[in-house]
């Protein structure tokens, strides 16, 4: 989508992710921005509708998916390993189980933004480290009344969620050194 903006290939670009967030930065269309994370959601959406045809409501499976898609989008056999940071994949991914989960996550990102003055990544790594362990800490009954695709193993469920906020803390590893400084001095 960038290249065709721009005549430029996103992955020598800013931070040569081919994600939103780098298309944003890159070519500063918020619009184009929105339907590349569009585009990624869905990617992930469609990942878990199609299992979930194929396979029922197998949480062990459907997991499997999830955090196959999204590792695919981080690491893309067809890009020679890069990717995204697999935010809008997992996103996707996991609202169409559960949205609580994705409701977690951005109601802490919004709020980790606003701490650290509009820092993404920190944002991201804040989210990601917190809102599976909200999830952890929330009751059965309110993630089993949330849940859309009603799967057999709630525990299942969590442990994706958490294996995948790893696979997108994984990809903002290079930020962690300046995270860590921010509370230092």
């Amino acid at each position: 989508m960038t290249k065709l903006k721009t005549g430029e290939d996103i992955r020598n670009q800013g931070t040569g992710n081919m994600g939103a967030a780098n298309t944003l930065d890159v070519t500063g269309d918020k619009s184009l921005a929105f339907f590349v994370f569009l585009l990624d959601a869905l990617k992930g959406s469609f990942a878990v509708i199609m299992i979930n045809q194929f396979f029922g409501v197998d949480a062990y499976k459907i997991s499997l998916g999830v955090i196959f898609v999204v590792l695919g989008h981080n690491l893309n056999i067809f890009m020679k390993g890069k990717g995204g940071r697999g935010l809008a994949t997992a996103f996707g991914a996991i609202i169409v189980i559960n949205p609580l989960p994705a409701i977690l996550w951005c109601l802490v990102w919004a709020i980790s933004s606003k701490l650290f003055k509009k820092n993404v990544h920190f944002a991201n790594i804040i989210s990601s480290i917190l809102s599976p362990i909200m999830l952890f800490n929330t009751p059965a009954l309110i993630i089993k009344n949330m849940t859309i695709i009603k799967l057999d193993n709630l525990f299942t469920f969590i442990v994706m969620f958490i294996m995948v906020n790893v696979l997108i803390l994984i990809k903002h590893k290079e930020y962690f050194k300046d995270f860590i400084d921010e509370f230092k001095g």
